[in-house]
């Protein structure tokens, strides 16, 4: 099979606070309208992320950390039947982020506007900052770092402009602009979900594999109230009880079936039952 004929993945890396999530979304819009499937991957995704894949209706999946081995192996981890893939590098100077990148021949770096002349300073201020008490995350270790990441062709995106750039670019009006210079490598994915046909119902922030799994399952979004009314009533064979973004909420009810997950980011402070998870034993939610 031809390069041409592979599906095409657009890397976004950079540090927290960049725009990379804006970015993907604006990029997925982007390639959603010329009539292509795509596909959002994350390595890690807090809370506000997941909603935001969520409610705009983005297909959207979590890499785990065996899929750095290879290029191979990240392809097995990749969810097949799509035509463009988006993937997100939070921490690309980091060891994991760093292994992540170096799969990929191209990568688009995601910078705000407001560190234009300034990126590597405010790269190394970062890290210095978060590894204070580390003494072995050194200067030179930054630097191998950075060198490591731009050993490839690396394409700089701004976010939040305030003026007109030749590159690709997000003004700070969140209009994408110029998206046919992000640079892109090919991958061929291999993974493929099961499926199960279990009644599935689920409220807040969770793994969006879930809806592949199940393609039954009824999402609440963030309507706790009437998620409340079905989650008494027990018609279902399982409750997903997602990420609330409001550390006063407790549910009261517990379902005599106890069949309900739970998922709290990132502690079990703020999602509706403080430190209980209910999941039914030797039952399989697949089948």
């Amino acid at each position: 099979m031809t390069t041409k004929k592979l599906p095409k993945i657009y890397v976004l890396a950079s540090v927290p606070n960049m725009g990379k999530t804006t970015t993907a979304l604006l990029l997925e819009k982007h390639f959603k309208k010329e009539g292509k499937k795509v596909a959002c991957l994350q390595l890690n995704k807090g809370q506000y992320d997941v909603s935001s894949y969520l409610e705009k209706g983005c297909y959207h999946y979590t890499m785990p950390y065996e899929a750095a081995k290879s290029k191979e192996e990240f392809e097995k981890w990749t969810p097949k039947g799509f035509d463009v893939y988006i993937f997100e590098i939070t921490f690309a100077y980091s060891p994991m982020g760093l292994v992540f990148a170096d799969l990929f021949e191209n990568i688009n770096e995601v910078i705000d506007y407001e560190n234009k002349d300034g990126w590597e300073k405010h790269v190394r201020g970062l890290y210095r900052k978060w590894h204070v008490s580390d003494e072995i995350y050194t200067d030179d270790l930054i630097s191998d770092s950075w060198k490591l990441f731009h050993d490839r062709n690396v394409q700089t995106v701004y976010t939040k402009s305030p003026v007109e750039l030749k590159g690709p670019y997000v003004s700070d009006g969140f209009e994408l602009n110029n998206p046919e210079s992000f640079v892109f490598d090919y991958i061929s994915p291999k993974y493929e979900f099961p499926r199960g046909n279990k009644k599935i119902i689920a409220v807040g922030a969770f793994p969006s594999e879930y809806r592949d799994i199940f393609p039954g399952l009824t999402w609440y979004r963030f309507d706790y109230v009437s998620f409340l009314e079905r989650f008494r009533n027990e018609d279902y064979d399982l409750a997903i009880i997602g990420e609330c973004r409001n550390n006063n909420l407790r549910f009261y009810d517990r379902p005599s079936v106890k069949n309900a997950l739970k998922f709290s980011y990132p502690s079990d402070n703020g999602c509706c039952y403080n430190s209980i998870l209910f999941c039914a034993k030797n039952v399989s939610i697949c089948t």
